[in-house]
């Protein structure tokens, strides 16, 4: 008896099929599995527009300053100000953020930005809430759950900030040159070829990001979703407290 087996062709129709369905399966698992870091990046969300909900509610209204206060001192960052509302510090980094800056060991591609800075979140808070700006007070804007307070930072942007500039951001015409100063720096804030900002990871799960609103909620939004201009009140869309 002569024993069975498979032909050439047989093989390589088998290997051909397991050849398509993982092309096929690959790009579903990893959209399951980025899908997967996008929930635990929006429970992070959430907790932080908890911790900002208890830390406001203690300071008379009062958002938290930013990196920039008192010279720039790492105290005066958002994430050690809301800190005791946390406990954790893991909340503050988002799975999906492959940022090299995490380690602290880089060459700054920005002037005078030292060395060995950290990063210190993955969510950057919209400057105009920061400070003696106008809109530092929480009943300063009607709309709070249609401005964003939080989004998630660009893994190329400089650690030098915990908070990103919406006003530099637009076309010529319509970006605010009062509040984006030094004018320079906005080339390293916006790019006028794509439209969009370069401080923002704005496609890091599956298209979109996740934002934090005023009225501290969390939600997932495209780019296109959340930039837009009404002029003349709204020019910085979504990020915009002229609402």
């Amino acid at each position: 008896m002569r024993n069975s087996g498979f032909t050439l062709i047989e093989l390589l129709v088998v290997i051909a099929i397991i050849a398509i369905m993982t092309a096929i399966l690959f790009p579903v698992f990893a959209q399951a599995r980025e899908k997967a870091r996008q929930m635990q990046c929006m429970s992070n969300c959430r907790q932080i527009g908890l911790a900002f909900r208890m830390y406001t509610d203690d300071h008379d209204g009062y958002f938290p300053m930013s990196y920039h206060a008192a010279g720039n001192s790492g105290a005066f960052a958002w994430t050690h100000r809301v800190q005791p509302y946390l406990k954790s510090r893991d909340v503050y980094r988002c799975p999906s953020d492959h940022s090299k800056y995490w380690d602290g060991d880089y060459e700054s591609p920005i002037p005078f930005v030292g060395p060995n800075r950290r990063r210190l979140t993955s969510y950057y808070y919209n400057s105009w809430f920061r400070e003696t700006k106008p809109y530092a007070y929480e009943i300063a804007v009607d709309k709070v759950s249609e401005v964003i307070l939080f989004a998630e930072a660009s893994p190329d942007v400089s650690p030098l900030n915990d908070h990103f500039h919406s006003w530099c951001w637009g076309p010529d015409e319509t970006w605010d040159r009062v509040h984006c100063y030094p004018h320079w720096w906005r080339q390293y804030y916006w790019d006028p070829v794509k439209n969009e900002t370069t401080e923002l990871n704005l496609r890091v799960h599956n298209g979109g990001a996740n934002y934090i609103y005023l009225d501290f909620h969390a939600k997932w939004r495209r780019w296109e979703q959340v930039w837009w201009q009404r002029l003349p009140q709204v020019r910085f869309g979504s990020f915009d407290p002229n609402q």
